[in-house]
């Protein structure tokens, strides 16, 4: 389906615990307002967030509180496509596993 509307890519590593004011105003609070007028897709970045030792638990409860905030702060799933890379096949099909 083509659309007239331009697109936004974008990603946000999860961060330890819950994103602070530097994510917000940098890139959370565009992301919500780029939904209305871009066909718009996010996504957590859980594994480039693998630069030093993570525990795999803790990473993938990271993630999903980074997915939580994102909803919190107004993305609409509705309006906005969002996932983590570890949840796409092709990425972990070329990282080998």
């Amino acid at each position: 389906m083509a659309s007239d509307r331009p697109r936004a890519l974008s990603g946000i590593q999860p961060t330890s615990g819950s994103f602070h004011l530097g994510n917000y105003l940098g890139a959370i609070r565009q992301y919500v307002a780029l939904q209305e007028t871009h066909d718009a897709f996010y996504m957590v970045v859980d594994l480039h967030a693998i630069t030093i030792p993570q525990d795999p638990k803790d990473l993938r409860a990271n993630t999903r509180l980074s997915a939580a905030q994102l909803l919190a702060a107004g993305l609409d799933p509705s309006a906005a496509r969002s996932s983590s890379r570890a949840t796409c096949p092709s990425t972990r099909s070329s990282a080998g596993s």
